[in-house]
């Protein structure tokens, strides 16, 4: 990478490196949505042009302005009825400063047989496994009802309904798609 002039530069991302600044760098603006200040902390002998002997470190004060965040989508998800587990795909998926607070799952709605629906009441929060997927184990509770629901392998109900998710905010903070998306069980234990 080469200066522009005396006072800029422009760096372009690695595509590994962009996906996961894309999930920190979670909101358009200058900061994040708990508050913190987006930073550019240069390292000791950054600008590899200054002379060695003089420290350069460049660690705060440094902000960074975020624009054109993408809003997070839900593509598909598969649903295992024998395990609870819920493993939605997407894109764009984000991270929220904490531990398991990224996604809220009681903004899911599940819709399958008779096209009745139901939404996650008690099923943990969870962190994204990256910025295309997550997995939530669902409570005893919610499994029994989603069960009811998602009564068949594939993506149609035993009645006939098309199977869907649909999160109405896959984080407060986070605006998104609001669209169905196909819910596919991955494994499916016939009730006895």
């Amino acid at each position: 990478m080469e200066i522009t002039d005396g006072t800029s530069f422009t760096l372009t991302l690695s595509a590994t490196d962009k996906a996961a600044i894309n999930q920190i760098l979670n909101k358009a603006g200058t900061t994040s949505t708990n508050g913190t200040t987006f930073n550019l902390a240069a390292a000791e002998d950054w600008n590899i042009g200054a002379a060695s002997a003089v420290n350069i470190a460049d660690l705060t004060d440094n902000v960074v302005t975020v624009s054109n965040v993408a809003a997070p989508t839900v593509t598909s998800a598969t649903y295992n009825a024998s395990t609870g587990a819920l493993v939605v795909t997407g894109q764009n998926l984000l991270k929220r400063d904490g531990a398991t607070n990224d996604i809220d799952a009681s903004t899911l709605t599940l819709t399958g047989e008779g096209g009745v629906t139901y939404t996650l009441t008690d099923t943990a929060d969870v962190e994204i496994t990256d910025g295309t997927s997550f997995t939530l184990t669902l409570s005893a509770t919610d499994k029994a009802a989603v069960n009811q629901l998602l009564n068949k392998d594939g993506t149609v109900s035993t009645g006939g309904t098309t199977k869907t998710a649909r999160p109405s905010t896959l984080r407060r903070t986070t605006p998104q798609r609001k669209t169905g998306t196909s819910v596919r069980p991955a494994q499916w234990t016939s009730p006895t």
